[in-house]
């Protein structure tokens, strides 16, 4: 916040604060973090405790002045964040951004676009936080929705012939998604567009032989053709 990590070290801590994050602007029922946080064994004495995550949470929010932010209601709390300040919901918006340009069409913009969306994530979404049902469905969803932001991105690079650069890439995809049939699929049209691209340059360049001339060379009259002037 501000440039600094108010992420806090305590891993129940950051459960909650995981969950208020993604949940952000919306209400999260005590149940919801109840369930998040101790599954269907929860102590007779969770509700208690979830008041005091919700205290130190708060405590550390007081600290950077945005203790407004956390907010309690008869039903639950609330996180108020601006979507803007929230690096997901800028993905969100580049993923469907992207997504959109491809289909319109316009396969370079939607390379900038995505490229600049999968550039966003540094690894597995929530790698330092324990993952409870609903952190778990959530992260299982960011992580589909990741890769399918790299498959548009490859698709859109394919489109605007950047074949042999995409291929060095999806080999190492592949290798990483052994099962990934569309990741495989993608590797075979680059390899292929590769090559022909490849093909066309050799066709282009000196190295190629030249093709035979179809016109025949002109003959030498003295050589004594059949067309060649006698004399006397």
């Amino acid at each position: 916040m501000n440039g600094h990590d108010i992420a806090p070290t305590a891993a129940k801590l950051r459960q909650v604060m995981s969950l208020l994050l993604l949940r952000r602007n919306s209400l999260v029922l005590p149940e919801e973090f109840i369930d998040e946080l101790w599954g269907d064994a929860p102590p007779k004495s969770a509700a208690t405790t979830l008041q005091t995550y919700i205290y130190h949470l708060r405590k550390i929010l007081l600290e950077h002045g945005a203790e407004h932010l956390l907010t309690t209601h008869p039903g639950g709390y609330r996180l108020e964040v601006e979507d803007r300040r929230v690096d997901l919901w800028e993905f969100e918006n580049s993923f469907y951004a992207g997504r959109a340009a491809l289909e319109d069409g316009r396969p370079a913009e939607a390379s900038r676009i995505l490229r600049s969306a999968v550039g966003l994530w540094r690894g597995p979404s929530l790698a330092d936080v324990e993952h409870g049902k609903l952190l778990y469905s959530y992260t299982t969803w960011l992580d589909e929705l990741k890769h399918r932001a790299l498959e548009l991105r490859i698709e859109a690079d394919l489109q605007v012939g950047r074949h042999r650069e995409v291929a060095s890439e999806l080999k190492s995809l592949v290798l990483t998604n052994p099962l990934d049939e569309h990741m495989h699929g993608l590797l075979m049209i680059a390899l292929f567009g590769a090559d022909l691209r490849r093909l066309h340059q050799e066709m282009l360049s000196d190295n190629c032989p030249a093709a035979p001339s179809m016109v025949p060379a002109a003959r030498d009259h003295d050589a004594g053709s059949p067309g060649a002037h006698r004399s006397g």
